[in-house]
């Protein structure tokens, strides 16, 4: 029998877990919006909680951070001063270096 996620990340955070990433690709808006609203009020402040590639809900949960893909622009109108953000890069390619202007951190 499988655990549930949220069991799971209890259990981590319990272990001293200090960052939970949510990246449920195959989640609708509603039920990413669900099991990040039970994450975030698992984890409350014993960690950073960041969200891939939604804005919306990232915003809309009070996470800490926003992860996005390689392909995926940065938010207009999006203040990173707001929260973590974090872009994911799989290439040395120099053009891809703009980013670090826009980022915190790259993954």
């Amino acid at each position: 029998m499988r655990r549930p996620i949220t069991d799971i990340v209890k259990y981590a955070i319990d272990g001293g877990v200090n960052i939970v990433q949510i990246r449920e690709k195959d989640l609708n808006d509603d039920e990413l919006y669900e099991l990040s609203f039970k994450i975030k009020n698992i984890i409350k402040k014993k960690a950073i909680l960041i969200i891939n590639s939604n804005l919306k809900i990232a915003i809309s949960i009070g996470a800490d951070g926003l992860h996005l893909s390689e392909k995926s622009n940065f938010p207009k109108n999006f203040n990173n001063n707001e929260m973590i953000v974090s872009k994911a890069l799989h290439s040395s390619d120099i053009n891809h270096l703009k980013i670090l202007n826009q980022s915190i951190y790259l993954s």
